[in-house]
């Protein structure tokens, strides 16, 4: 499922390192930067109280915008005003999106060692007037879902954090897990699903994606294909790449229950191999094996 996580902080603490150092780990996000959007979207506005607030505003109707496609959305932006902050939660989760505020925190001498683009030296001169942090206030978040603090762990850390947020707010009972490569995700695949959630429909779904190197398309491409499908059938499925494995393997009261799923011999009869045959051969009626949504994903992303 989409989220937007917003990761907020004074400038050099981290956040625009973290933002991308966590758009590699999750394999698709799509990040919004601050400083970056105030060179196009929101460059008639200045460092006025009123304008930060706008341009608060107007990145998370982006982000509200971008995560409802089904994408998650990292923002790394000050957002130094606790109540503009609160406003952007409200705005998103309004939407039935997740939000995860994320206080990247690095004391203010710190983050002047760093001195990230010589900004800090400049404000300290006069140079940059309403500077965060130098003449202009930080709202310290009170009650963040979660601290990251850059000048005590690494960016791993903090990134490994964030994925462990992410997981534990996901897994609120345990999963029904499927694993493959699902290249393409097609109905074979998504009736095995569907058997298995009807009999346990209480609990959350959980996809992996192999991240394997050979084949048609690269496992974050397919990660938003099988998202792309979930969202088409109304299913609330997360999807997580993993790296490549040769065998699963499990003992006595490891708490899994491995099972094999029986369907129908039309079902059982489609190949994934033959399926990827008929896409190259120019044969349409690939489209009528796939799983709900895939093909329409495939077109759009011009795969083929």
């Amino acid at each position: 499922m989409s989220s937007v996580i917003w990761l907020t902080g004074l400038s050099g603490s981290g956040k625009s390192t973290i933002a991308d150092a966590l758009q590699t780990r999750l394999g698709s996000a799509f990040i919004v930067d601050g400083d970056t959007l105030r060179k196009g979207l929101c460059q008639d506005l200045d460092y006025s109280v009123q304008d930060r607030k706008e341009h608060v505003r107007r990145v998370a109707e982006l982000a509200k915008l971008v995560a409802s496609s089904g994408t998650t959305v990292i923002v790394a932006l000050i957002s130094p005003d606790k109540a503009a902050r609160r406003s952007a939660r409200s705005s998103v989760e309004g939407a039935a999106i997740p939000f995860y505020e994320v206080f990247v925190d690095a004391p203010l001498e710190l983050c002047e060692q760093r001195n990230v683009k010589g900004l800090y030296q400049r404000a300290r001169a006069g140079e940059i007037t309403q500077f965060t942090g130098i003449d202009a206030p930080y709202d310290v978040p009170q009650h963040p879902d979660l601290r990251c603090d850059t000048a005590n762990e690494s960016i791993q850390a903090s990134v490994d954090s964030i994925q462990a947020m992410l997981g534990a707010a996901d897994a609120q009972s345990p999963h029904l897990c499927f694993v493959g490569r699902w290249t393409p995700f097609h109905r074979g695949h998504w009736v095995i699903m569907e058997k298995a959630m009807r009999e346990e429909p209480d609990r959350p779904v959980l996809v992996l994606v192999r991240d394997t190197s050979f084949d048609l398309w690269s496992a974050s491409y397919r990660k938003r294909m099988l998202e792309a499908s979930f969202k088409e059938m109304g299913v609330p499925a997360s999807v997580v790449i993993i790296p490549d494995i040769s065998s699963v393997n499990w003992g006595r009261g490891v708490g899994w229950t491995p099972r094999e799923i029986e369907v129908e011999a039309d079902i059982a009869g489609i190949s994934a191999t033959d399926l990827r045959a008929r896409m190259q051969a120019g044969d349409e009626t690939w489209k009528d094996i796939v799983a709900p949504g895939v093909a329409d994903f495939i077109e759009q992303n011009n795969a083929l």
